[in-house]
This record gives structure tokens, sequence and C-alpha cells, in this order.
């Protein structure tokens, strides 16, 4: 839908177009990573307030996960009530409409002649939708393992951080990517051009990714009273973090503007776009299995 209201407008305005799209997304990852991080584990957390509460402090400690995940399910549950009872109908067929509203004759419609699967299907068309796939399983993958590295011991090749660290550390990637989508993305398209940006974010997160594994070693760092502590992991770990989401935010988004740019007639958009959708899950399904599978070994 973006990409035809879009069509005759420039680059910049097309990428804030599509960016805003992604706010939500940003909004999510920052409350969502944050509640995730500190409500678990709440009666270790927050003695005074779920310590004495009997058999719900009971119930807390045999499942220190369970409030995080009773609250996404109330939040879920309470969006599917406002859909329910306030979306309207899109689908035409399923639409109530009034008798008296109906045109007395049909209107003359014009259809695009068909177009065949080799004519929609280009190869720009695939090779966009691959690499639109493909920079969304390295960006799974990542978000897959960051937790699962930062939560693992040190003496095991971890961070050893505690659940409300990574919290913070998400909820910080989300506040960059929310950052980069409203205020910086636009100007940089502007600046550097959609290919010149993609192929930059490309590589940029190829350095990102190689550092990432390094925050570790900065344990070795002492901090200013010369002891052992976290303060330089956190520092590389945010700065690995800023490059990280600024680079895979410009990738995705840039990624489908360059895909619907490619597209030669706007009748095909619909399908191309669930064309590289297909595309996208299969490596978002693959890329937490993968992920697992290399950090087991």
């Amino acid at each position: 839908m973006i990409a035809e209201l879009t069509q005759t407008h420039s680059a910049e305005k097309r990428t804030r177009a599509f960016s805003l799209l992604q706010v939500t997304f940003g909004l999510g990852s920052i409350v969502g990573a944050a509640l995730g991080g500190y409500l678990s584990e709440p009666v270790r957390k927050y003695p005074a307030l779920f310590g004495h509460l009997g058999y719900i402090t009971d119930f807390l400690i045999n499942y220190p996960y369970f409030l995080p995940c009773f609250l996404a399910t109330c939040i879920s549950s309470v969006c599917w009530l406002l859909v329910f009872f306030l979306s309207k109908e899109t689908l035409y067929l399923k639409k109530k409409m009034d008798p008296e509203g109906q045109p007395l004759l049909p209107a003359i419609v014009n259809p695009d002649p068909p177009t065949g699967i080799k004519d929609i299907l280009t190869p720009q068309v695939i090779a966009m939708s691959l690499i639109y796939a493909i920079v969304a399983f390295q960006m799974l993958y990542f978000d897959e393992l960051l937790p699962t590295w930062s939560a693992t011991p040190k003496e095991a090749g971890g961070l050893g951080f505690q659940s409300g660290e990574i919290g913070t550390i998400l909820s910080f990637a989300g506040s960059v990517m929310l950052f980069v989508q409203v205020f910086v993305l636009h100007r940089l398209t502007a600046l550097f051009g959609l290919l010149h940006l993609f192929q930059l974010s490309l590589v940029s997160s190829a350095l990102v990714f190689f550092a990432q594994g390094l925050c570790r070693l900065l344990y070795r760092i002492p901090d200013f009273h010369h002891e052992e502590t976290k303060m330089w992991v956190w520092f590389g770990l945010v700065c690995c973090l800023t490059i990280k989401s600024l680079s895979q935010t410009i990738a995705v988004t840039t990624a489908v503007i360059l895909l619907n740019n490619s597209v030669a007639r706007s009748n095909t958009l619909g399908f191309i776009n669930g064309f590289s959708q297909c595309c996208n899950a299969a490596m978002r399904t693959l890329s937490p299995a993968v992920a697992g599978f290399i950090w087991s070994r």
C-alpha cells in the first residue's frame, strides 16, 4: 500500500514513508524488551512486592518467567478485542452495503492485461527478494543470539549478564532503531542515495557482527579503580549495538524500497511483495534454528 501511495514521490520521501511503518516495531522493541527483562524472576528482584503473597509467591518462584508471558498474553488479548469490536471489514464482498447507496448501473472496469510469472519475477526482482531475505536472516540471527550469548556465564564464553541487564540492552537497541527511523534515515537517503546507503549498511553490519564477539575480552581491562568490572564491556556493547541498529534499520528499509523500485508495473506490486515476504519468512524460520545449532556446538 505504501509503495503504491508513494510511487510518484522522491526517494527521500519514500524512505520517510516506509520508515514510519517501522516506528511501531521500534517502540515495541523498547517496551517489550524492558518489560521482559524487568518482570522476569519478580520474587528475587522485588521481594517487598512479591515475596509475601503465599501461593502466588510459590508459583512465581517455580515459574519465574510467568509474569512477562502473562502480560504479553493480556496485551495480545486486548489488541484482539479492539480489532474485533472497533475495526471495519475491508474485503468488498464481506461489506454490508445499503441498497440505496448502490449504483444503478455497474461501473465500467478496464482491467490490466494479464501478466505471466516470468514477466513479474524478473532477475532484478528475484535478486532483490533474495537479498532482502538474507538481510532478514542475519538480523534475526543476531537478535536470537544476543540474549543467549549475554546470559551465558563468562567462563563459557558469554557476558554473564542478568535478565534485567539483557532487557536494558535490548531496549537500547530498540531506542536506536526508533531514532534512526524517525530522524536519520530520510536525511541519509538524500545524502547518499538508496543504493549506496544500502551497500554501506551491509558493510558496516559485517564489521559490527565481527566486533560484537570481542566485547567479552573487555572484561580484562580494569576500570578507573583498577578492578575488573563490566564498565568497558558495557561501553563496547553499546557502541556495537548502536552501529548494528543503525545499519540493520537502514538495510531493511532500503531493501524494501529498492525491491519496490524494481517493479516494472504497479499492478504486480502485491504479488512481488508477497513473494518477497515468503522469502523473508523462510529465512526467519531458518535463522533461529541455525543460530541455536551453531551456538550449541
